[in-house]
C-alpha cells in the first residue's frame, strides 16, 4: 500500500510523519501481485515461483489493523505469512490475499506501485473522499514480529 494511502486510511492524514509507524522494504516469496479488471489496486495471490516486493509496516495497533481490514473489505482475507526484510531478517507479517480470482488480469503484467503513485493515487487520498467506506487500495501490509 502506498504510504500516503496507509496514512489516509489509518490516520485520516496524507503522511505518516509524527506517528509511530515505521516501514521497511521487504520481499514476499511465493506470491504474485496482479493487475485487476477495472480496478486501480492490485490483488496478491499465491504463486510458488513468484515474489512481491513491498514494505513491512511496523507498530500498527489493533485499531489501525481494524481500519485496514475494513478498508480492504470482503474482496480480501488477511493471512499471516513470512516476509524477508531489507535487513535480511525473516518476519511474520499479515498480507491481504485477494479472493476474487476471476478479476485477476494474469496476462497484463504485474501491478506496479510506481505507476499507481504517478497516475492513480490522487483518487485515493483526495480530501473530498472524507470517511467513505469501501475505497480499496490494496497492497500488502504487516504487523510484524521478528521470527527468531
Amino acid at each position: 500500500m502506498a504510504e500516503e494511502v496507509l496514512a489516509r486510511v489509518v490516520f485520516g492524514t496524507r503522511t505518516l510523519q509524527g506517528t509511530s509507524i515505521k516501514t521497511m522494504p521487504a520481499t514476499l516469496h511465493g506470491y504474485r501481485r496482479y493487475r485487476l479488471k477495472e480496478r486501480d489496486y492490485p490483488g496478491v495471490t499465491s504463486s510458488v515461483e513468484d515474489k512481491v516486493e513491498g514494505k513491512l509496516v511496523f507498530n500498527l495497533d489493533s485499531s489501525a489493523i481494524q481500519k485496514l481490514d475494513d478498508f480492504e473489505g470482503s474482496e480480501y482475507a488477511r493471512k499471516v505469512i513470512r516476509a524477508i526484510g531489507a535487513d535480511g531478517e525473516t518476519y511474520s507479517a499479515s498480507v491481504y490475499i485477494f479472493l476474487e480470482t476471476h478479476l485477476l488480469e494474469k496476462d497484463a503484467g504485474e501491478w506496479r506501485l510506481d505507476e499507481f503513485i504517478t497516475h492513480k493515487i490522487h483518487n485515493w487520498i483526495a480530501d473530498e473522499l472524507g470517511d467513505q467506506q469501501g475505497l480499496g487500495g490494496r497492497f500488502w501490509d504487516a504487523q510484524q514480529v521478528p521470527i527468531t
